[in-house]
């Protein structure tokens, strides 16, 4: 089975655009989710809800987006119905596998990303004038 379509910012974060960048100039013109995640939606159980509380706790940071609120949704219930024995089925669970992946949480997904640390607010002992920047 063919590997999904992976989106620029996922290159980007892999480092795949840095290293090859000419195989990404007809992707320049890619949308980009124009707001974050946000809360889960009303219409979601308690327990569904707190699982999309976990799920963008524990995701990557900058992988999740207000156009990945249905997929995340869908996540959702099908990790509700893992966890209390309703998902039993290799392929339901198959299911669930696909959308954690397509979503960055599988650790093959996980380990694509190369995501920069956060800089670190202590100045360097190696360099006195690192206040400066």
């Amino acid at each position: 089975m063919p590997a999904h379509r992976k989106t620029a910012a996922a290159h980007e974060l892999s480092g795949a655009a840095a290293k090859n960048p000419q195989r990404f100039t007809n992707r320049k013109g890619e949308p980009k989710p124009l707001a974050p995640i946000g809360p889960g939606p009303k219409h979601l159980t308690p327990i569904e809800r707190a699982i999309w509380k976990e799920i963008t706790a524990v995701a990557p940071p900058g992988t999740l987006g207000s156009s990945d609120r249905i997929i995340l949704e869908i996540v959702c219930k099908l990790t509700c119905a893992f966890r209390t024995g309703l998902l039993t089925r290799a392929s339901e669970i198959a299911q669930l596998m696909n959308g954690l992946g397509r979503l960055g949480l599988s650790p093959a997904d996980r380990a694509k990303l190369n995501v920069e640390p956060a800089p670190s607010s202590k100045p360097s002992a190696s360099d006195p004038f690192d206040f400066l920047t």
